[in-house]
């Protein structure tokens, strides 16, 4: 499971994967996002969905915070310091730092393939669309 993910260009991660890799119960890490949702939103609007997951009695679903950064960083600093706590804010860190690298590199084009050139055509067409 990636720990940072991309949603519309922006990294993210969520309270499932927080409350996993620091062994709490995620009721738990969404009711400290919920009590203290007017600091979250000082960095931006935090974002609930539901997503199922598996169970050993089947397929369930779950209400997750949707985190960027600055929010998660601030859930971390609001979680007792723990060594899993500890070790997880370091992964954490990290992982976001890595999303932000590869989010920044320069992509390779192979002007030899009409596929990507087709593809780089039609965002250049929407971008001068908007």
């Amino acid at each position: 499971m990636e720990l940072v993910t991309v949603i519309d260009g922006e990294p993210t991660t969520d309270s499932g994967i927080i409350a996993d890799a620091v062994g709490n119960q995620h009721k738990n890490v969404l009711e400290l996002i919920r009590k203290n949702h007017g600091d979250f939103d000082e960095f931006g609007r935090v974002a609930f969905e539901t997503r199922p997951f598996e169970t050993a009695g089947g397929s369930q679903n779950r209400t997750v915070a949707v985190l960027n950064e600055p929010q998660a960083t601030l859930l971390m600093t609001y979680l007792r310091n723990s060594e899993a706590v500890r070790t997880f804010k370091k992964t954490l860190v990290s992982a976001f730092y890595q999303m932000r690298q590869k989010l920044t590199q320069p992509t390779s084009i192979d002007v030899r393939d009409p596929g990507q050139l087709a593809a780089i055509a039609i965002q250049l067409i929407e971008v001068n669309k908007e």
